[in-house]
């Protein structure tokens, strides 16, 4: 038959003790100092560790999103002197409009959806930041699309990002 395990762990710990009662003071010493030392160890590469490493990585993050930022006010300054474009015909429609438009600027449409009336959203992922921001001045200034709301975010491999766009026009 088995025994209960408070009765296993209570042998275990009786056994313990009475190892520990036959040490000399100096290895009862030593064997607090181990002890401490593996706490601290563990404290240190449990605990303090994991959350130095998560602080970093937000920090580093944080710092790329301000460039990211920094880069886009400066962008935009130039974007503000470019002449206003003409209104696209009536018979043209606003969701044919943007998927013709985005494939001749190769700006894949991973969906698109009527937004209202007079708008569309679109979705691109893993789309070159630049070719974007270009198809969406042609839109602006060629068809009077504007982007009234947008959400970037950057992805793996050099000015690639996925975006959610909605377009009015």
């Amino acid at each position: 038959m088995s025994q209960p395990v408070g009765q296993v762990l209570q042998a275990f710990l009786d056994e313990c003790k009475s190892r520990y009662y036959t040490f000399s003071p100096t290895e009862r010493l030593g064997l607090h100092a181990l002890i401490f030392i593996l706490c601290v160890a563990f404290v240190f590469y449990v605990v303090w560790q994991p959350i130095s490493d998560w602080h970093y990585q937000k920090k580093v993050q944080y710092e790329s999103n301000q460039q990211l930022i920094n880069w886009m006010k400066k962008q935009e300054g130039k974007l503000a002197h470019v002449p206003k474009g003409k209104k696209r015909s009536s018979n043209q429609s606003l969701v044919t409009l943007v998927t013709r438009t985005s494939q001749s600027y190769q700006v894949p449409l991973v969906r698109y959806e009527p937004k209202g009336s007079t708008g569309v959203r679109v979705w691109l992922d893993n789309v070159v930041f630049n070719k974007m921001i270009k198809w969406l001045e042609v839109l602006d200034q060629q068809y009077s699309i504007k982007a009234v709301n947008i959400s970037i975010d950057k992805q793996e491999g050099s000015g690639r990002v996925k975006a959610t766009i909605v377009l009015v026009g």
